[in-house]
């Protein structure tokens, strides 16, 4: 589970490392961290209709049911990874509530709701 209070990345003392002993300033090149999200794996059978629309009501967004496509919540987005897994991305802090429901509406159906966040870091590149 991520730890807001944190409120670093994984890789904010490189960050901060490069900074102190380079100026960016005019650089062509930008590396960065982007603050970290909740990201929780879901798995279910991939022919549970049931199962898939109380994931999608927990979620608050539909769960993507072809290749390589994605569908927008509130507070989060779910990623297609295969025919019975998605990633939902959670804004930071929501992941604890958001596996919450899952749990509950899943309790009754052949599941799986993984907590994936740490692991992670999103960098960005511009």
């Amino acid at each position: 589970m991520l730890d807001p209070a944190r409120g670093q990345g994984p890789l904010a003392a490189l960050h901060l490392a490069a900074r102190a002993t380079r100026d960016f300033a005019g650089a062509a090149v930008f590396l960065g961290e982007r603050r970290i999200l909740g990201q929780i794996n879901v798995r279910l059978g991939a022919a549970d209709t049931e199962a898939a629309a109380a994931a999608a009501d927990a979620i608050g967004a539909a769960l993507p049911d072809a290749p390589n496509t994605v569908s927008e919540g509130p507070q989060s987005t779910v990623l297609w990874l295969g025919p019975d897994e998605w990633l939902v991305a959670s804004t930071a802090g929501a992941d604890a509530n958001l596996q919450r429901n899952l749990d509950v509406a899943l309790a009754a159906h052949h599941a799986a709701i993984t907590d994936v966040s740490d692991p992670r870091a999103v960098i960005v590149l511009g």
